[in-house]
């Protein structure tokens, strides 16, 4: 499997979103947290009695703000062991807004299509997962009103599937 090489930098930038993703969710009525261990999903939360859930997070340099710029959101491959027990939160460079994709569609895409290679800039050869924008579920993070609080709600709806 094709990787990209690790970077402090590509880290740290991406621990704000996971931070950021964790503070959202205390402001909307979850118990959220980032766990210690750098093995763990990256989010985890919970509401009330609820069984706690699971998030892995990824921030992205080429999505500056509001309009993202690709027709698919492309998962790593060296996430997919986690997704079959979590959802995936791609986040923008300024950390306004984020796309959830829910397990249900991570796996359903993978059943369909299988793992894509990308050629990028950033790894060559890498493998990924490819899910249509419009089957992930678009996020505000600066909105608190209970919109966005029922929507993330319904991510409870997809732990089933």
């Amino acid at each position: 499997m094709a990787r990209k090489k690790f970077s402090q930098e590509d880290y740290s930038f991406g621990l704000e979103a996971e931070k950021r993703v964790v503070n959202w969710l205390i402001d909307i009525g979850y118990e959220a947290s980032k766990p210690d261990d750098v093995f763990a999903h990256d989010v985890t939360y919970a509401k009330g009695n609820e069984e706690p859930f699971s998030i892995e997070v990824e921030r992205r340099y080429k999505w500056v703000n509001g309009t993202f710029p690709f027709s698919t959101i492309n998962i790593p491959e060296r996430r997919w062991k986690k997704l079959k027990t979590s959802h995936f939160m791609v986040v923008c460079k300024d950390m306004s807004v984020s796309y959830l994709v829910y397990t249900s569609e991570v796996l359903k895409a993978f059943r369909e299509d299988g793992f894509d290679v990308a050629t990028n800039i950033y790894c060559r050869n890498e493998r990924f997962i490819q899910v249509a924008r419009g089957r992930c579920l678009f996020l505000d993070l600066e909105n608190i009103t209970p919109r966005s609080v029922d929507r993330m709600k319904h991510c409870y709806l997809w732990k089933g599937n």
